[in-house]
């Protein structure tokens, strides 16, 4: 039964994309808003997430504007779903959308052979950064989390992979993050997520939040450049990249080296984050984990 169910839906959303592909750049955002306010009527526990995390990034604004954001943090959700639909697209709709600020840090990295650890945190449409990232550098990779329904799976990794972008499965992943790196690879890590009870705990929106220590933990051993790379989604429908190198702590022992690194990392991305609030992954419980010693 559960198979039946997975192949419908599948269908159900190859039929979506069929008819999101037809419309223009505008009515498919809209119907992406649209798509994202059924979600938010739907998902009443992942609303409760949200506005929770939202009341302790943002202690200082009224219930009244949390559930606005909220509201907005949806919509994108929804245009972000809409847009990987239409990436089979990719030309006509995307590759001349999009800008983009601190190249010169990932050229730098390119142009001396070295690999790149490469943070991916889930900010605007961070799905779009699957597809651009071929045109930006000779030979990417990312590592992916599979969906459980095989043929959705199918379908966001045609999506994700429409210029080419070599996709590797999370699970057995790292061997292949460093030999991609040690010859010369981007690869890219999407890892701002709750890292669970194993995780280095660091500040970010003024909670202790555990991290996942492998981008930095690789990029130090390595001794490669740490990247961290965000997109925002503008006011206009076109999308704005941001590379920004991540100086690495040298002082102390690995792990104090490592946790400082990430300090600094978190600091930039929360920094990023409160010019775009509705643009983050709130619907994730990201201070599930919390140190022994907290309450």
């Amino acid at each position: 039964m559960k198979r039946l169910r997975d192949a419908l839906l599948a269908r159900l959303i190859r039929a979506f994309g069929w008819g999101v592909r037809r419309l223009s750049q505008n009515a498919a955002l809209e119907v992406g808003r649209g798509l994202g306010e059924l979600m938010r009527r739907a998902m009443p526990k992942r609303v409760r997430v949200a506005s929770e995390n939202l009341a302790f990034a943002f202690p200082e604004w009224t219930p009244l504007e949390r559930r606005a954001l909220v509201r907005e943090h949806f919509e994108h959700l929804g245009m972000n779903i809409v847009e990987l639909l239409l990436f089979p697209q990719w030309e006509d709709r995307f590759a001349t959308r999009i800008e983009i600020e601190g190249r010169e840090h990932l050229d730098r990295a390119v142009k001396s052979e070295r690999g790149i650890v490469v943070f991916l945190p889930h900010t605007g449409n961070w799905e779009m950064l699957a597809p651009l990232w071929t045109s930006l550098h000779p030979n990417p990779m990312v590592i992916v989390q599979r969906l459980p329904n095989e043929a959705l799976d199918r379908i966001v990794s045609e999506c994700r992979g429409v210029t080419g972008l070599e996709l590797v499965d999370r699970n057995g992943g790292l061997r292949k993050i460093v030999a991609g790196l040690k010859a010369g690879r981007a690869c890219g890590l999407l890892a701002d997520q709750d890292g669970g009870s194993s995780g280095v705990f660091v500040p970010f929106f003024g909670r202790m939040a555990s991290c996942e220590p492998s981008p930095v933990a690789v990029a130090r051993r390595l001794g490669t450049p740490l990247l961290l790379c965000m997109t925002f989604r503008q006011a206009d429908g076109s999308h704005r990249v941001f590379f920004d190198l991540i100086p690495q702590a040298t002082d102390g022992d690995d792990n104090e080296r490592d946790r400082s690194t990430l300090e600094t990392l978190y600091a930039r991305l929360e920094a990023r984050i409160r010019e775009h609030p509705a643009q983050w992954l709130w619907i994730h419980r990201r201070w599930k984990t919390q140190p022994a010693s907290s309450p």
